[in-house]
């Protein structure tokens, strides 16, 4: 049984609509991750408890 799918050249028109697709893809998410990055950092930032963890007031040792 050939798959007559495996047959076809490097060059088909289908693996460069779907090269096409994928570098759209990533090219997205990138263009997402750069506006989204503030606006979720803002969401931590303003949630409650944020702050556990960090110090209160600065330690210095002199």
């Amino acid at each position: 049984m050939n798959d007559s799918s495996q047959q076809q050249g490097p060059q088909g028109p289908g693996k460069v609509a779907v090269w096409i697709v994928l570098l759209l893809g990533l090219i997205g998410i990138v263009i997402a991750m750069y506006f989204m990055g503030p606006w979720m950092q803002d969401l931590v930032n303003s949630t409650p408890g944020a702050e556990v963890g960090s110090p209160a007031t600065e330690t210095a040792t002199e």
